[in-house]
Order: C-alpha cells, then structure tokens, then sequence
C-alpha cells in the first residue's frame, strides 16, 4: 500500500537459474566473512582463559535471566523483523503474553550455566537488496546484504547491554551506538575544532578516512582478547565465544535458499550487540591515535581523531602532526585488518586569512598505504556537509 517492492533481477552476473544466483551471492558473502581467518590454537587459548575464569567465578547471578528482563528487553525490539528461518517474527514476542517470557528465561539462564548455544542463535539469513533504485539489478556489486538473525538472539543481547553497558563503554572519542550521543554532535565537534583553531590563527587539517568493509573484516581473536579486559563476567563471554565463533549463513533470493557456509571474521549479523562490540574493537585505534601525542587539543582535551563506528576522522594542526597520525592507522592496518581506501578518503584543510597568498597557500598532499589522498573543498560527514565556508575562510 505503500509502494510497490523492487522485484528480484532474472539475471545477476551471467548466473539465470534461481538457485544458482542464490548460491552466487553465497559465494561472494563466504569470501568477505572468511578473508580473515583466526588461529584456532589461539582461539582455544582464549577459550581456555574463559572457562578457567568460569571454574574460579562460579555460577552466580550473573547465569540468572529472569522473565521481567525478558520482558523488559522485548519491549526494545522492533516490530515486524522476521528472524529469516525459523518463522518467527518480532510480533510474536511483543504481542505475546508475559507466560510466554518464563520458558524464554528458562532457556537464556540456562545458556551460561552450560555454555552451550543453541543452532538457532546461530543461523542466520542473507537477503541480497539493491544498493538504489538506479542501479544495475544485474551487477551483484550493486547489492548489500541485510541479514535476519534469531529473535532469541537480539533477546540475550538487549539483555547483555541492559547488564553490562557499563563494561562496555567505549572511550570519548567514540560516538557510535551511545546513548544521548548522534552523528550531528560528532559533526559539531569536528566543526568546532575547525573554528576555535582558525580563530586562534592557526590552520587545521581534516581527514576524512574510508575503513573497507570495516564491520566485515573484524578478527574474533583480537576482539575476544579485548573483551577479556572489561572484566565481563566470563559466562558471558563464552556464550559471545561460542555464538560468534559457530556462524551459520545462507542467502535467501527469491524464495530460494543457498548452501549454507560458515563466518570466521566480522561482526555477528543481525546481531544487537555487534556495533558496541565494534566500537570496542575501534577504540584500539583511538587509543594509539591519542597516546601518539599529535593531533588537535582544546582546552587540554585530545581531539584529533573522532569515530563514529567506522567512521574516523584525524584533525590535526600541521602537515607533520597528520603524518604522523596517519603513519598510526598505517602501523595498525594489519594488526586489525582495518584497511583505508585512499581513493575514498579525502581531506579538507582550513586556514586563517593570513594563508592565502605565498608559499603558505600551497597544499600539503598527504598518503595513507603509499597512495595520495585527494584534497577538496567540501565533503559529507555523517549526512552533513562540511566546508571551509562554515569558519569564514
């Protein structure tokens, strides 16, 4: 009633049958979530800290789910979101009467007391969807994939945060995914370093930086490591363990199904939790961007590099702070498998009026993985426009 859907493509990449297209974008989605395989010795190190951890902890409250937090965290899911196969929707939950939330806390509380996760948190579906109405339908790159996971899933997780946000706190250079926090007040900042430093007659450099596929390429050994820091209860960490490191995929198109393949690297799709895990993950780059000791300050405070999620940008006030700066995102690109796209970065310098005639007018050019990266006027961040005319230069 709304509008008519964008009907699926009869061709996508050569491929004309139903089911081999499926199976197509199968094979695609099993290349990017298996690009960065972990060390299952590691792994199992980790594991090993995690139920030794539980062994000297115990089963204390922290293993009780009771059906009022059922309830509590159903009234957060949103309506009409199917889990993609079991049949269920987010209807069934919320339209549902508080009975139904006793079994379901029976199940939850039972999950960190044995460790075990059932095959439904697990599973998960794939739905291929046009990345725009004016695009090329039969080109796979001009698809993103929305994944429908286990309503039972988003339950535990809503109840994880509801427990544990605390302990999950990411640092003040993160905005992502926080409560009371926007992409507008991440802008507003980016913007008001801009002015404080051109008013004090001082240019600043800013760097817009693209991260390829970040969420995507995110290692579960380096993220399990960190979250073994937070000091969470390590039930809850092995049931993270083990739901993330047992991912069941298939892509769902036009009514068909693929084969089925497993993930070993990127956030849990569909899942809650999976951006405050991220931003987790990302603060590990905050964390050496600021002790670099470069970069933009206001009033004692480190302002020279602001994320939302995946989103960075690095203020800093001379060509050789932002080299330096960038020389950090270089040195960490392999540890974190976080990549930056020169092509899709760009930089934005403002400067005083003072500036603007001799030698000083000229632009530094700056590179990220021995690629320049392109310097203009005025770029998007987080859907706002930023350009020298906002301080006057």
């Amino acid at each position: 009633m709304n509008g008519n859907k964008v009907g699926c493509a009869n061709v996508v990449d050569n491929k004309t049958n139903v089911t081999s297209i499926s199976d197509h974008f199968a094979s695609h989605y099993k290349v990017l979530y298996n690009s960065v395989p972990y060390s299952h010795d590691d792994m199992e190190k980790i594991a090993h800290i995690i139920n030794e951890r539980t062994c000297m902890a115990g089963y204390t409250e922290d293993c009780v789910i009771t059906a009022v937090e059922v309830a509590d965290s159903v009234k957060r899911l949103q309506t009409d979101k199917n889990d993609g196969s079991a049949g269920l929707s987010t209807n069934h939950f919320k339209f549902a009467c508080f009975d139904l939330y006793i079994p379901i806390s029976c199940l939850l509380s039972g999950m960190p007391v044995h460790g075990a996760v059932p095959d439904d948190f697990v599973s998960s579906t794939t739905v291929p969807i046009p990345e725009g109405s004016n695009v090329n339908f039969t080109v796979s790159d001009n698809y993103r994939g929305i994944t429908l996971s286990s309503i039972f899933g988003k339950v535990l997780d809503l109840i994880v945060l509801m427990h544990y946000s605390d302990k999950l706190e990411s640092s003040r250079l993160q905005f992502g995914f926080k409560a009371k926090h926007s992409t507008a007040t991440c802008t507003m900042i980016v913007k008001e370093v801009f002015s404080y430093y051109v008013n004090n007659g001082s240019q600043v450099a800013c760097m817009f930086l693209d991260a390829t596929k970040a969420f995507d390429k995110l290692e579960y050994r380096k993220l399990f490591s960190l979250l073994l820091a937070p000091q969470l209860p390590p039930v809850v960490i092995r049931i993270l363990l083990n739901m993330y490191t047992n991912q069941q995929v298939r892509v769902l198109w036009n009514g068909v199904y693929s084969n089925v393949f497993s993930v070993v690297n990127g956030v849990k799709q569909g899942g809650v939790i999976s951006p405050v895990l991220f931003c987790l993950y990302m603060d590990e780059l905050l964390v050496r961007l600021r002790e670099a000791g470069v970069g933009c300050y206001v009033s004692g405070w480190f302002v020279g590099a602001l994320a939302y999620a995946d989103n960075l940008v690095l203020l800093a006030p001379s060509a050789t702070a932002m080299c330096r700066l960038l020389s950090v995102c270089d040195s960490s690109t392999s540890e974190y498998n976080m990549l930056f796209n020169a092509k899709k970065s760009k930089c934005l310098i403002f400067r005083p009026m003072t500036y603007r005639s001799g030698i000083n007018s000229v632009l530094p050019t700056f590179k990220i993985r021995g690629s320049g990266i392109e310097n203009v006027d005025r770029w998007p961040h987080l859907g706002h426009i930023i350009s020298r005319g906002l301080v006057g230069v």
